[in-house]
């Protein structure tokens, strides 16, 4: 479980370059970075992260307030979900506790994001659903909820839940050479399909 956490926490932070920073930044002229990874070579979730990056701090507050409520909707956050949510809250956010105690995300606020920011934000809120393989019936309404205020369509929605589902499924293979009923029961944990599943792990063995 820890390394699946770590895999999705490690999406985040892959790109956090992307998001707009707290404070103006000084950067001193150094030798080129290394190439990016080629967008077939990313999880989905983590080339939704690249398409559309938050774009200002308003949204990135949304994404830590919604990541904090989904983490506590089954009752108290848990050591692991706390960890998770530490290495992907920045400080400029606020504190987990801080973050608990504001008002609940209105439907006003999630019509003032932006259009790629909003499929980013629900994306990542499936991600935080799915680290322990196991989604709770409150989870699955509070992410329907966020569907709806998002006023995402049925066919935006379902595409997005299953490339989460399929990047979940990424972190949660260790080994390519894991058996078709091993996968498969990995799938059943994510509510996957069989053929997404098998899809899922084509596509790991032709980006090694």
């Amino acid at each position: 479980d820890e390394e699946r956490e770590s895999a999705i926490v490690d999406a985040f932070i892959k790109v956090q370059a992307y998001f707009p920073q707290a404070e103006p930044q000084i950067v001193k002229r150094s030798a080129p970075p290394p190439p990016s990874p080629k967008a077939e070579q990313l999880s989905p979730f983590e080339q939704q992260l690249r398409k559309a990056p938050l774009q200002n701090h308003f949204e990135k507050e949304i994404l830590a307030r919604i990541l904090v409520e989904m983490a506590g909707v089954d009752g108290d956050i848990e050591a692991e979900e706390r960890e998770m949510l530490e290495d992907v809250i920045t400080p400029d956010l606020g504190t987990i506790p801080g973050l608990m105690q504001k008002d609940p995300v209105s439907p006003m606020e999630c019509r003032e994001i932006s259009a790629g920011s909003k499929e980013t934000i629900y994306m990542a809120a499936w991600m935080m659903a799915l680290a322990n393989m196991d989604i709770s019936p409150a989870e699955e309404n509070l992410l329907q909820e966020y569907a709806d205020m998002f006023a995402l369509s049925s066919q935006v929605a379902t595409r997005i839940v299953r490339d989460a589902r399929f990047s979940a499924l990424e972190n949660a293979i260790d080994d390519p050479s894991i058996s078709r009923s091993a996968l498969f029961e990995l799938a059943d944990q994510l509510n996957m399909n069989h053929e997404d599943a098998e899809l899922c792990l084509i596509q790991i063995k032709k980006n090694m």
